[in-house]
């Protein structure tokens, strides 16, 4: 037992105790929202270990040693039945790439790991919230890039990041996901179930990206969208000034790296007053 003075020291020992990460943390709502592009359940702030096992969890570990061997033979079965189930689907169109091991490596596949193709980027969210709602149970692979957790910062370790940029890692963090794997013998219909619900979806779904979306009118075309003209065959991503300086022509070409917007209406606007001159940059492209 350890007894603490301040909310600060739980806060620090709790985060220590399992892995790094904000999920018990007094101000984990603060954290995220500094973070938003970090997955919340997986959100690593400082040095991380794995103190939690008990004695009882050790006893019961030595018992399952015991069926380790079946365990791992069970998944890695499973992983390679629900493979060939999804490439054999008439619905497969290699949305999907599954990564293999090296021919001199023999893993256990504690999870199955899933990457949406890179033109396939700006439905990473989407593609993960229809699992969900499937009852699919999905994680990022890991951490994403570790470089854009705030760890990096808490530890002081910046210097890193010029060693960037790590694209495959960022691959990784933006389209991958993994589903856990189960150490029993999967049925038929489980299978056939994981496969139809990796495949019901709408691969090439619009993305719509507004300029400008918290104006008076990017706000107005926001709350129509979302209110009463909702079309889930498309993904509108709103953004402001501070998610991108539009002059820069750099930052709007990773922009649109990112996004990879099949349309664009563009609201952003810049006005200037000099004299008696007053300048107003205004365009509109529709989406229909």
């Amino acid at each position: 037992m350890v007894t603490c003075k301040t909310q600060a020291d739980v806060d620090l020992l709790k985060c220590l105790r399992a892995h790094g990460w904000s999920r018990e943390q007094s101000n984990k709502e603060d954290i995220h929202k500094e973070n938003p592009q970090i997955d919340p359940r997986f959100c690593f702030i400082n040095l991380g270990y794995n103190v939690r096992p008990t004695e009882i969890a050790g006893a019961l570990g030595l018992c399952q040693l015991r069926r380790l061997d079946s365990m791992n033979s069970n998944r890695n079965a499973n992983r390679a039945r629900l493979i060939s189930s999804i490439k054999s689907h008439p619905k497969w169109d290699s949305q999907l790439i599954f990564p293999e091991a090296p021919a001199h490596a023999e893993p256990a596949w504690f999870g199955f790991v899933g990457i949406l193709q890179p033109s396939m980027e700006y439905l990473h969210k989407d593609y993960l919230n229809h699992l969900s709602s499937c009852g699919i149970e999905n994680r990022p692979i890991i951490s994403g890039n570790f470089v854009n957790q705030p760890a990096i910062k808490t530890l002081e370790l910046e210097d890193v990041l010029k060693s960037g940029p790590f694209p495959g890692a960022d691959y990784l963090g933006n389209c991958g996901f993994f589903i856990g794997i189960h150490t029993y013998a999967l049925s038929e219909s489980q299978i056939l179930y994981l496969t139809n619900s990796l495949l019901d979806f709408d691969f090439k779904k619009e993305c719509v990206l507004v300029t400008g979306g918290t104006g008076i009118i990017g706000c107005a075309l926001k709350e129509y969208v979302e209110n009463v003209g909702y079309d889930k065959s498309r993904r509108w991503i709103f953004l402001s000034s501070s998610d991108c300086d539009l002059r820069n022509l750099d930052a709007t070409e990773e922009l649109f790296r990112h996004h990879k917007p099949n349309r664009v209406v563009h609201l952003a606007a810049k006005l200037m007053a000099g004299g008696d001159m007053v300048f107003f940059s205004f365009f509109f492209l529709t989406i229909v």
